[in-house]
């Protein structure tokens, strides 16, 4: 919703796992090149985005400006599995009286998808890729 009223237009989804359904299962896989908002090359192609590492970090917003949180909802490994079943995924993203696990945005290694977890009641934006 966020890229499309920023005027961004395509498919995107969320690098999001919950208890059962892991990021690898539910992205497009392609060759094309993963750039920020601001043309910046995150990951070249697919294999290259889910190595563990990125070429650049993911924090720049779809209104290109940074982030002002580095910490990111995302219970996923950085290889797109699911980080934890139940207490990382706040109830599978339907209640805020648990944790979930979070990445964070400023880093390139596999913490950018798997750094730690936080309270679920903390607002906290989300990492999307354009399919």
């Amino acid at each position: 919703e966020s890229a499309k009223i920023a005027g961004l237009g395509g498919v995107w989804k969320a690098w999001l796992s919950d208890d059962t359904t892991s990021v690898l299962s539910r992205m497009s896989k392609t060759n094309a090149l993963y750039k920020r908002i601001d043309k910046v090359l995150v990951a070249q192609g697919w294999d290259d985005l889910v190595d563990g590492t990125l070429l650049n970090p993911i924090n720049v917003t779809e209104k290109n400006t940074i982030m002002n949180t580095p910490w990111v909802w995302t219970n996923s490994t950085a290889v797109g599995g699911i980080r934890q079943t139940y207490t990382n995924s706040c109830d599978n993203w339907i209640s805020n009286s648990t944790g979930g696990g979070t990445g964070d945005s400023s880093r390139s290694d596999s913490g950018w998808s798997d750094f730690g977890a936080s309270a679920c009641y903390i607002s906290r934006p989300l990492y999307c890729i354009e399919q």
